[in-house]
């Protein structure tokens, strides 16, 4: 099973799963560690409740990385978007007497899409 622990002192309390043997509750923990406890009803429904808080995170963190990954898609897009309309701008602004501004554009534009795309993908390695 996988850990959805963000770090090592987080998995020392996250339960991958448990087992029932001989009255104990045998814990197994997500840092490979294990703890036997004496078994009781209401401990073995605590130990259950705490495995489903764990299930809720999880999948709230989840969400959370995906809604970050598709807004950095979002952003690159809108880049990309803004960059081939300044370069048809530039396509029909040949022989114009504007046609320095808009080489001018075109470059600034091409620039800050190279850098706004780095910084969105070292964000997405950073998750």
């Amino acid at each position: 099973m996988r850990s959805y622990a963000l770090n090592k002192e987080e998995e020392k309390s996250f339960v991958l799963n448990y087992e029932v043997k001989n009255k104990e509750i045998i814990i197994h923990f997500a840092s490979g560690e294990q703890k036997r406890i004496p078994y009781s009803l209401e401990r073995e429904k605590n130990l259950l409740n705490h495995m489903k808080e764990q299930i809720k995170n999880s999948k709230e963190f989840k969400r959370k990385e995906e809604n970050q990954e598709l807004e950095s898609a979002q952003k690159i897009l809108l880049s990309s978007g803004l960059f081939s309309l300044n370069l048809f701008l530039l396509h029909i602004s040949k022989g114009s007497l504007n046609q320095p501004f808009f080489e001018g554009m075109v470059a600034c534009s091409a620039l800050i899409t190279i850098l706004e795309s780095y910084k969105i993908i070292n964000s997405i390695k950073n998750i």
